[in-house]
């Protein structure tokens, strides 16, 4: 192929495929970033299992497929990375949410451990309305969330979440507090950054806080965000609040951060 050929693939995705020497990285995604003409090579950054960015390889054209719809098999438009991806396992990637919900009923009835860590890391388990067997209610919230940051204007609840995410890769623990007052998308949400020991403290004052602590002192702060969301609106979803972690690489495509 010649190199404008090439040249269409910089900026998208591919899956590696076909290493002899590194078959550990077959199977992965990859970002494309340069077409090495003196080489013949691409320049690529290799996503890990958890989509957090990698090594960087070059990598022959031969090894390079492009990514597809889980369920069509066709390929993404222009190999660009999908935006449609499962909220659940955060490792398939769709043409569009038609294309995904057959997975994710799936996910539904086979995802027991995404069950069970959503009943361990669940706010004020002693409110008999916030059950934590009630998936829906606990999509309904998470979802409500991604809405927020996607619909934010001025980019401050980015920044907090960079910041967060930089100060993870030197150890450091923050939940990251969202609440909507009175009815969802009637008023403002307001984001608040509580360190673990500030999160030490209310838990030691209010049980309402224990769940939260344990997700914050559990969670791996270099791969993952410690979020809490709160309402206060029964009409929406009679579940008030959820504490939960979720990968960083995941979370930031699911709100259109990445580009």
């Amino acid at each position: 192929m010649s190199d404008s050929a090439m040249l269409e693939y910089v900026g998208g995705e591919v899956i590696v495929s076909g290493l002899k020497a590194r078959p550990d990285l077959n199977g992965l995604t990859a970002r494309v970033d340069e077409w090495l003409t003196d080489r013949s090579r691409f320049r690529c950054v290799v996503y890990d299992k958890d989509w957090l960015e990698g090594e960087s390889v070059n990598l022959r054209p031969e090894c390079c497929d492009r990514p597809t719809c889980e369920r069509t098999g066709e390929e993404l438009p222009c190999g660009r990375p999908s935006r449609i991806c499962c909220r659940r396992c955060g490792k398939r990637r769709f043409c569009s949410k038609e294309c995904m919900r057959s997975h994710r009923d799936w996910c539904d009835a086979n995802d027991e451990e995404r069950r069970a860590r959503a009943e361990r890391h669940h706010d004020n388990p002693h409110d008999a309305r916030n059950d934590p067997n009630n998936a829906a209610h606990i999509e309904t919230l998470c979802q409500r969330v991604v809405d927020i940051l996607q619909n934010e204007t001025g980019g401050v609840f980015r920044d907090k979440f960079l910041e967060v995410r930089n100060k993870g890769q030197r150890g450091e623990r923050f939940l990251v507090q969202i609440v909507e007052e009175g009815a969802i998308g009637a008023g403002d949400a307001r984001l608040t950054l509580f360190s673990l020991e500030q999160v030490d403290t209310l838990a030691r004052s209010s049980q309402g806080w224990a769940n939260p602590r344990d997700v914050v002192r559990n969670y791996d702060p270099k791969t993952q965000f410690a979020v809490m969301y709160g309402h206060d609106d029964d009409d929406f979803c009679p579940l008030r609040t959820i504490t939960f972690n979720t990968y960083i690489a995941v979370f930031m495509e699911q709100v259109g951060w990445l580009s």
